[in-house]
């Protein structure tokens, strides 16, 4: 359903059963209501038609669409036939900025919506709000102070505020627009063949994904690998590669009685994790430090819809006692609650309208900034009156 908002003053009204019209809590009575759409260009180098249903920004897109705002999907090929007085190659190689005015001028969008990417853009002299979504962790964000920073990721926003605490300072809104699920793509299913526990990797092995995310993260990686490695060499838990397509790993996904999930480090909330859950697929989850404790806390996830633990002789426990009668029970209950928990919160239905709703927010002058390195504790680092970060 759209987004109705009151005529008058703005506020999103319910609808009212006896008059047909909307209820507006801030005038405190019945008004006629208004659908607000938007026309929103989205800029990534995960855009374009080559790109698959289930990639973050394309979901977005799609269901913005279904709400009635107007997409313009600018793909790196857009780029190429557009920009022909800059030297495309060139920006690539030496990671000069490119101009986005172009954006602006050809479609006069009301926001550009840009995804992580791996060149710079320059956003300088474009009138309309940039917001730039944060997904990545092994670079940083390729946009100078954008208008909004949205996160899609809470623990990888430490890249952005220990790499660039200048650029970040100056951010007046900044936000979580978490990864969700398309519970199109995703349907609950109960042909549940894979018994046990399951642990679904794109790797050929577990540490093939150490080696590809580099120094920065070994320390981490190896962790959740050694930690792996021992559920597998105990028994407790299959490894199935799932590096063959998205087809591949939806199909198995949704056989699996349950997986092991371990975001910890990196992400603290993964998207296979909201997958398994929409397919009724058990999730067991990995605990790592009290900050990932509490954000679970914060969004709702609770022990009523998985099984949390955090060390190996915790997954031998659930492995041992998987097929008495009591735990079959228990399992029933935790996967409905998750899935009734997902289709209420997680979606990206929900996420199109958060998008809007924040979008609004700071339009409408409203600044969202928490403490200054909130996530990144760096004693360092120090806030001057202007609001810009220096190292102390």
């Amino acid at each position: 359903m759209p987004i109705i908002k009151c005529r008058d003053c703005g506020t999103i009204v319910g609808k009212d059963k006896k008059s047909g019209k909307y209820w507006c809590p801030n005038c405190r009575e019945v008004k006629d209501g208004f659908v607000n759409k938007y026309k929103i260009a989205i800029l990534g180098k995960n855009t374009g038609s080559s790109i698959g249903d289930n990639n973050f920004i394309k979901c977005i897109a799609r269901y913005l669409k279904k709400e009635g705002h107007e997409i313009i999907e600018i793909s790196i090929d857009n780029l190429y036939e557009v920009l022909q007085p800059y030297d495309i190659e060139e920006c690539f190689r030496y990671k000069k900025k490119i101009p986005l005015k172009f954006i602006e001028y050809k479609y006069n969008p009301d926001f550009i919506y840009v995804e992580q990417t791996y060149n710079r853009y320059d956003i300088s002299d474009i009138k309309c709000p940039v917001i730039y979504q944060h997904r990545e962790y092994t670079h940083f964000p390729d946009i100078d102070t954008p208008d909004m920073l949205l996160c899609s990721y809470p623990f990888r926003l430490e890249t952005f505020e220990s790499g660039r605490p200048h650029e970040y300072s100056k951010i007046k809104y900044r936000d979580d627009l978490l990864v969700a699920v398309d519970q199109e793509l995703f349907p609950p299913s109960n042909d549940k063949i894979i018994y046990g526990i399951s642990f679904l990797g794109w790797a050929v092995d577990f540490w093939q994904f150490a080696v590809a995310n580099g120094k920065i993260v070994k320390m981490i990686v190896e962790d959740q690998v050694g930690f792996m490695e021992e559920c597998k060499d105990k028994g407790y838990i299959r490894f199935i590669q799932c590096g063959k397509g998205h087809d591949y790993y939806r199909d198995i996904l949704s056989k699996c009685e349950a997986i092991l999930i371990d975001d910890g480090y990196m992400n603290g909330f993964g998207r296979t994790l909201l997958e398994a859950m929409a397919s009724k697929t058990l999730c067991i989850i990995r605990i790592h430090n009290k900050e990932q404790e509490d954000f679970y806390k914060k969004i709702g996830l609770t022990n009523e819809m998985c099984y949390f633990i955090d060390d190996v002789a915790q997954v031998g426990l659930l492995k041992e006692g998987w097929f008495s009668e009591y735990n079959i029970e228990e399992r029933k209950k935790k996967i409905e609650k998750a899935y009734e928990w997902i289709i209420e919160n997680h979606t990206y239905e929900t996420r199109s309208r958060q998008l809007i709703e924040k979008f609004e927010e700071f339009k409408n002058g409203i600044e969202k900034k928490p403490y200054f390195m909130g996530y990144a504790k760096h004693r360092n680092l120090k806030v001057n009156d202007n609001g810009e970060a220096y190292i102390a």
